[in-house]
């Protein structure tokens, strides 16, 4: 099961009650990143078998099924939250070691204050990351075509640009 769909979609519904569609776009709209529909409603009906959540009745004879988060997915959500600090203190450690043999000193912005700031970001930051995503998609899909093997000079390029580019911001 994949594991950051589940979390996404406690996470949203722990804001308030949602149909499926409204928690793809949430969630698109949150991280780039849209799931599908085949992996959501599956999903959403996995979390209701386990008691994490509860589809409550629609209004005005419409078929739309709404889901709202119960107390056991909101422990859920608790422990879920728990592991990822937990896991993410471990990446934390991983990085300054590697830091450290790489020789940089310091480093402005921390693994948890990268965290903190992709969960709960503001809308500049959400634009971003979405685009930051759709880059990462692109990339994807060229690897995947083979396309990379003529273009690969022209990706390094427009790789290094970028960073460079993004180096000069203060």
């Amino acid at each position: 099961m994949n594991h950051k769909l589940r979390a996404l979609v406690l996470q949203h519904l722990s804001k308030g009650s949602r149909a499926g569609y409204g928690l793809i776009k949430d969630i698109h709209e949150h991280t780039g990143w849209k799931p599908s529909y085949g992996s959501v409603y599956p999903l959403l009906d996995q979390l209701r078998k386990e008691g994490l959540i509860n589809r409550i009745p629609s209004e005005g004879g419409t078929k739309k099924k709404t889901y709202t988060i119960t107390a056991k997915g909101k422990e859920e959500l608790k422990s879920l939250r728990h592991h990822a600090k937990e896991a993410m203190a471990e990446v934390n450690k991983l990085h300054r070691t590697v830091m450290h043999i790489c020789g940089v000193k310091k480093v402005d912005l921390q693994i948890e204050e990268m965290l903190a700031r992709l969960i709960n970001p503001n809308p500049e930051i959400k634009l971003i990351m979405k685009k930051s995503y759709e880059m990462k998609f692109e990339l994807a899909r060229i690897l995947k075509s083979d396309a990379y093997k003529r273009h690969s000079k022209r990706i390094v390029e427009l790789m290094d640009g970028m960073t460079a580019a993004l180096k000069k911001i203060e």
